[in-house]
This record gives C-alpha cells, structure tokens and sequence, in this order.
C-alpha cells in the first residue's frame, strides 16, 4: 500500500502541480479556474488542495463546461473575474484572445512497443513519422530514442509539441539526423507539429499514430494528412486501423452536405466558441460571402450545438459552425439539417473555388489564413470573363443535347416504360397544330353564378 507521501508525489507529477505552482506564482494570479473533463472530475478536490496550500490564489473548478471538453471555458472563466484556466485532459489548443491558459495534458503507460516496431519493420517506406495522443506528451523523448535504437533502417522524422502545449522545454531533446531543407512544408496538427521534406517520394512515408480511434483528435489527423496512409494502433482494442478509409467515408459525406447547401437559399451562423481568438473575423468573412451571392443569413450563438437546439429554427436551410475544429464535424444524420464548416460554405457558394487543401476543411483558423476575393472586388472584365464563360458552358451543354435526342429516344425505346407511352391514348400537348387542335375562335362563356348562368335558361 503506497504511503502518504507516495501519493502526493503521484498527484504532484499526474497533474503538473509543480510547473502550475510556478505559473500561477509568476504570474500573481489571484483567482484561477481549475478545467477538468468529466473522467477526471473526481481528482479536483485533492488538485484543489495542494494548490491552494502552496499558493494564496482562490480556485474554482469548472465541471459542466459550455463547449466541448477540449475547449476552453472562457465564459465561465469570466463570470468569476478569474486571471487564468487551468486545462487539464485532451486539449484542441484552440486560441484564447485575452485569457492565459495552462494545459496539463493527461499521463498514461504506453505499451506494445515491440508490436509497434513489428510493424513498422513490415513497411519497406525509408521515412517514419510516428504521432500520438495528447496523453502520451510526457513519453515523447523515450518514445523516439526507442524507435532510433530499434529502427536503424529507416529516417526517423522528429515530431515536436506545439508551442502552446506546457511542456515546451524538451523541444530540443531529440537530435535530428537531416538537414534543414529549403522545400519544407510545417504541418500543425492539434498538440503536435512537424516539418516534411516535399522531395521525398510519397510511397517513402510511413505514418503511425498512437491512439484511441473513437477520439475527436483521430478524424482531425487522419483528414489532416489526407491523402498520405495513415496507420492507426488502437490503444483502447490493440489493433491496427487504416485511418484512410475513416477519412475517405467521411469526405464523401462532406460533399454530399456541400452539394444539398448549394440549392439553399437560408443560412445559419452557428458560433460555438465566442472566446476563441478568430471567430470575429471568421463571422465577418462568412457575412460578406453571403451577402455577396445575396443569401440570407442569421447569426446563433447556442453553446454547444444539439439537435434541439438547432431545431428551433425550421426556417433555415443549413447551418455553418464557427468553432472548434476537432467538433467542426458534427454527425448531421442526428440534425434536421446539414451543417458545414466555413471552408465548405465558400465551396458551396463560389464555383470558382476547389479543394487544394483536405486537411484544412475543419479548421477556420486555416481558412482565415487563405486570401479571399470576394467577387465584387475583381476587376470588371475577369467578372465578364467568368459570366461569358458560364453563358457559353450553358449553351454549348443545351446544343449538345439538342443534337442527341433522337440517340436519348432509341436508347430507350426498348424499354417497357417507352412501350406504355407510346401506346396512351393521352399524350400531351402536340408540338404542331393539325385538323383536331387547330386554333378557334373564341365563344362566350357562362356569365352570373354557379347556382343560375344568365345564358342557362330556367331550370324549372
């Protein structure tokens, strides 16, 4: 049985008490909310209490948190007057404007790390890149000196902690064994980040992710990657999963919805997340484009998105999320209807656009980084460009039609349908005038009421 000073020293390194007790010191916070997710609610009380008798700050802990669980509760940060949150668990890291944050990521065992080289052995790619749950961040350095000392045929490609996570300091600690290049492109993809060489082949990268697949983190790397294959080991079954298959499902469904939101003319703004740094501006951007292509719009702010809240509006055709970007997909079978990111909504609306990026359709903080031209903004003649090329699209598409109807009609004139039309007595308004619907001269009709036509004579 583990002593008392056993347990404070498990609770002191679980929760990061020490590097908290620094932040708050440093700082001169004086009131701090404590963020804990619902698995780890019961732990609050004894965080509670080693900080409060290392610090003179008053705490308060946030339970039932407005968003989603890897938000940042700022409003209800704020009905305190607090200096400062404390997020513990799984963390998107989506920005705060004005409030400090400090994220204490969750600690677990990582195991089967002999099956994981195993695996890794069997793919003939030259270049590794291994990613893992927030909840692994403290392993990161043995992770990566295991795999160097196990993997020597094959480049192991460090992946860093982003610069908002709390444990920043061990940036350095794994030596990388290539140069910087020139040709580098940074992917960012929630607590992780890391650069790729865009010279090296794509059949010569192997990603591997460590982790629950049933996460909101999994479907935000494996869209964030597309269309590179993406390993996933479940931690949760200890199986491998093809996150590609999950990501290719999932794209179908998103064009499916940005094809209903096309024929829409209603839109809704939903904002989820007021307090994160951006939303301003992504509401103003997703206004101009909607009033540019003349839609009407209307602007909700309901927390977090349920089907009964969102079902109190029956007038609106689709809904766009403005929010966090690992809950920007919200399952739209259980919604009356279809609710897209910002990124889909300018696909939706402006044709000129396309995907030329998979991994930045969940994110409007990524969107917001791409120029926008609105069209009112373009030079006159591309505008006349663009509506001559759509007039002439158009006609050449009707003429060819035209010129194919007799081909349509003989393709299909075996059928049994055709044969039933053929042989109506009925069949529609005849294109040419003949002897039985040549044109007459019009009569008088009935004139009075239905009960006595003046023309009908007595009925008596």
């Amino acid at each position: 049985m583990a002593t008392h000073e056993e347990l404070k020293d498990q609770l002191m390194e679980q929760y990061d008490l020490e590097a908290t007790v620094r932040f708050i010191r440093d700082n001169h916070f004086q009131k701090v909310c404590l963020q804990f997710p619902d698995h780890l609610l019961s732990e609050a009380p004894k965080v509670v209490d080693e900080l409060e008798r290392q610090t003179k700050a008053d705490f308060y802990v946030l339970g039932d948190t407005a968003y989603a669980p890897c938000c940042v509760d700022v409003v209800a940060a704020q009905h305190v007057a607090a200096d400062a949150v404390v997020h513990y668990g799984h963390s998107c890291l989506s920005p705060t404007r004005d409030l400090p944050v400090y994220y204490v990521f969750e600690k677990r065992s990582l195991f089967h790390l002999q099956k994981l080289v195993g695996f890794v052995k069997q793919n003939p790619a030259s270049h590794l890149i291994v990613l893992f749950e927030s909840y692994y961040a403290h392993l990161r350095c043995i992770l990566f000196s295991f795999l160097k000392t196990h993997i020597n045929e094959k480049t192991i490609i460090p992946v860093y902690l982003r610069k908002s996570s709390p444990t920043t300091s061990d940036l350095n600690t794994v030596e990388t064994d290539s140069k910087t290049e020139t040709h580098c492109r940074k992917y960012s993809i929630g607590h992780l980040e890391f650069e790729l060489d865009l010279s090296i082949p794509t059949e010569q990268l192997q990603f591997v992710r460590l982790g629950s697949t049933s996460s909101s983190s999994f479907l935000r790397a494996s869209l964030s990657l597309y269309p590179f294959v993406l390993d996933c080991y479940d931690d949760s079954t200890n199986n491998w999963f093809p996150a590609n298959l999950n990501a290719t499902t999932t794209l179908k469904r998103r064009l499916a919805l940005i094809s209903k939101a096309q024929k829409s003319h209603v839109f809704g703004i939903v904002v989820s997340a007021i307090a994160t740094k951006g939303v301003l501006d992504a509401i103003e951007r997703c206004e101009v484009l909607l009033n540019q292509f003349e839609m009407e719009w209307y602007l909700l702010n309901v927390g977090k998105p349920t089907p009964t809240k969102l079902g109190n509006f029956p007038e609106i055709e689709v809904f766009v999320l403005v929010g966090c970007p690992e809950s920007a997909f919200l399952d739209s079978k259980s919604y009356m209807k279809p609710i897209l990111t910002m990124a889909e909504l300018e696909l939706a609306l402006d044709s000129r656009l396309y995907f030329t990026d998979i991994g930045s359709i969940h994110d409007f903080q990524d969107t917001l980084s791409r120029p926008f031209v609105a069209r009112k903004q373009m030079p006159d003649d591309e505008n006349e460009d663009i509506d001559k090329f759509y007039e002439e699209t158009t006609a050449n598409a009707l003429s060819e039609f035209s010129m194919n109807r007799d081909l349509i009609a003989y393709d299909i004139s075996s059928t049994s349908t055709a044969a039933f039309l053929r042989h109506r007595s009925w069949k529609g308004v005849e294109e040419e005038p003949n002897e039985e619907n040549k044109p007459h001269t019009s009569k008088e009709g009935h004139c009075g009421i239905p009960s006595g036509y003046s023309n009908e004579g007595s009925r008596i």
